[in-house]
């Protein structure tokens, strides 16, 4: 079995197991959530079907060390943010995914993570009033 067909069992059993949770809750605040879930459930099945082709396996494809560390980056991103606050992880998670794919620029870097930062504090905190994780340093 390829690794895309591999990809989409998994994906098609995670995203029931959401679409049979999302069921706990009102409709009313559930019709876009299974509205999404159908559509990475038709996603998910098509490729499936179109995966049948190729023969490519996850040992002939492997992981690269880049890779390894956006996941690890990535997990690190999800459970720090509850500690040290949306705005702050999410600046150094920029900094650094955008640094491990490319070495040059950090000062770029630094400023596309400090305009992203505060554009989402000011359009959605303060304009929308949308809550976000502040954490010990806010």
């Amino acid at each position: 079995m390829n690794a895309n067909r591999i990809i989409s069992i998994i994906s098609m059993f995670i995203v029931s197991i959401f679409y049979y949770k999302s069921f706990s809750y009102p409709d009313e605040s559930t019709i876009y959530i299974k509205f999404i879930l159908v559509v990475l459930l038709v996603l998910s099945v098509l490729l499936f079907v179109n995966s049948k082709s190729q023969k490519t396996n996850f040992k002939e494809k492997g992981f690269s060390k880049k890779m390894l560390l956006a996941l690890a980056l990535t997990i690190a991103y999800v459970a720090l943010m509850p500690i040290v606050g949306y705005y702050i992880s999410t600046f150094i998670f920029l900094v650094s995914f955008m640094w491990i794919y490319n070495h040059k620029g950090i000062v770029k870097y630094l400023a596309v993570g400090c305009v992203f930062s505060l554009f989402v504090y000011f359009f959605f905190q303060k304009l929308l009033g949308i809550w976000f994780p502040t954490g010990i340093f806010m």
